[in-house]
């Protein structure tokens, strides 16, 4: 049934989207306070709070044999609606039925002339009053566990290994892997908007060991850094409280992992300026900016996070907390500067010959990263400011010389050319260095692309038998009108 369910969706949305305007899922799920429009009612309501001319709102049944698909096409303002029913055997007939709901669709609404260009509302799909078993139609896999899963010119290389989590409810926006408890083996800790998750791989697999709510606000990333040096992680959980940065801080006492520091006026992130040891940093925030002003240098204090002085490297314009590395890149013998602009393609800038401010290089002439970690605005209609996700620098072939680990989402809908694209069809992970010949970068590897959006990854030994794995935190429907968003965990051995 998830099957159907999806499919048919991405049939109605391409059969109706040719004609008329849809109101983006996430903008549903927001009106309705993060909730699908499960009933009617609730359909109504978010056309109301979206002004849409109407709402698409039904179910599929699947009763042995027997396909039946119920809709109405109703008016958010006057309540007023055009029923549509069709019936047929077969789960092939999903098809036929998605055809003949389009095409009524479509001709009711034919008569009508907006004056303005105007939204309309995505189409919700219910599925309700499922019996019986649908043998036609089998889910597929999100990702195939392929033994070529990191693509390499190294075919003589050991086959990988790989595990994945099962899926968790909601879109997580990052990760990170510390061992906060001191036990000799790294934890993950997972954060939504509204959850901290923390598990760790166990028997093959990944095993929740804590849960925490965190209702009043936001959290947007998470990064880990032992600042305290008492030999345990902490993870730094960027967040936001009424549009204020509100960070707080993860740490496991007294046998439980908990938030022992939070009201933090920063958003955080850790960084390693060339092959230094890392150092915690932050911006600040507000609603009509973002993240704005001198990147400053912070330490641990206690149960305090207090200001250190300004952070080493004076950022480019659009160059914020999250899109850049500093490291020797380009092999200069000095650090380069790594960064993902606005539209996502890679820039390398050099250090001016006065050591003041940076020259602009080399621009990639493909896209990298691919976010939808949003941070809504309170202006209506404002577009959201994009929290782009981690990439990384470190020398893992011990060859002297890092190399840059980055994702690539590939999105859906306009693609590239939507300037905020609201899904993700497949996502990968990717090894650069650089090619001093050819004054560009040059590919080591990268991992087969897998079904979704990428939200964040890690390279490392989490299950602590020595070898490396690339560990991706991976979203599945965000190309999808309707249906829940869902989460797993998808790990993978590298021998490189």
């Amino acid at each position: 049934m998830e099957f159907v369910k999806s499919a048919m969706a991405d049939m109605l949305a391409s059969r109706l989207g040719g004609s008329v305007e849809l109101v983006r899922p996430d903008l549903v799920r927001a009106a309705l306070g993060g909730k699908a429009a499960t009933t009617e009612s609730a359909a109504i309501e978010a056309g109301k709070k979206l002004n849409a001319d109407f709402v698409l709102f039904g179910s599929i049944t699947v009763f042995g044999n027997a396909v039946s698909m119920d809709a109405r096409l109703i008016n958010p303002s006057t309540g007023e609606a055009a029923p549509f029913t069709e019936q047929s055997t077969g789960i092939e007939s999903v098809i036929k039925l998605t055809d003949k709901l389009a095409s009524g669709v479509l001709s009711s609404l034919s008569p009508v002339k907006a004056s303005a260009p105007v939204e309309k509302v995505e189409p919700e799909m219910v599925i309700t009053g499922t019996t019986g078993k649908v043998q036609a139609a089998a889910a597929p896999a999100d990702v195939a566990a392929q033994d070529d899963f990191i693509i390499k010119p190294k075919p003589e290389q050991a086959r990988p290994v790989v595990w994945r989590s099962q899926k968790i409810e909601g879109m997580y926006s990052a990760m990170t892997a510390a061992d906060l408890d001191k036990d000799g083996k790294k934890e993950l800790v997972l954060v939504s908007e509204h959850k901290i998750v923390v598990g760790a791989y166990r028997d093959n697999g990944f095993q929740v060991l804590q849960e925490i709510e965190d209702k009043k606000g936001s959290n947007i990333t998470v990064f880990s850094f032992d600042a305290d040096r008492d030999g345990a992680a902490e993870a730094y959980i960027s967040r936001l409280e009424e549009n204020k940065a509100a960070s707080s801080i993860l740490e496991y006492k007294d046998g439980a992992y908990k938030i022992t520091a939070g009201n933090i006026g920063w958003l955080l992130r850790t960084v390693q300026v060339g092959s230094d040891e890392p150092v915690l940093v932050g911006q600040r925030f507000r609603d009509i900016d973002g993240l704005f002003g001198e990147i400053k240098v912070l330490a641990r204090e206690g149960g305090r996070i207090v200001e250190k002085g300004k952070f080493e490297i004076e950022l480019p314009k659009k160059v914020d907390l999250y899109r850049f590395e500093a490291f020797d890149f380009t092999q200069t013998g000095s650090f380069d500067l790594v960064t993902l602009d606005e539209r996502d393609y890679l820039k390398v800038y050099a250090r001016k010959d006065d050591g003041k401010g940076w020259s602009s290089g080399y621009r990639s002439a493909d896209f990298y990263g691919g976010t939808l970690n949003y941070i809504a605005r309170k202006e209506e209609r404002a577009e959201p400011i994009p929290v782009e996700g981690r990439f990384f620098h470190a020398d893992r072939d011990k060859d002297g010389k890092r190399e840059l680990f980055i994702k690539k989402n590939t999105p859906g809908g306009l693609g590239r050319s939507a300037k905020t694209p609201m899904s993700f069809k497949t996502g990968e992970i990717i090894s650069l260095s650089w090619d001093k010949v050819g004054g560009t970068t040059a590919e080591n590897w990268r991992t087969k692309a897998v079904e979704g959006y990428v939200a964040d990854f890690v390279i490392d030994d989490l299950d602590g038998d020595g070898a490396d794995e690339v560990t991706m935190l991976v979203v599945t429907g965000t190309e999808r009108l309707f249906g829940e968003l869902k989460s797993y965990i998808l790990s993978h051995k590298i021998s490189l």
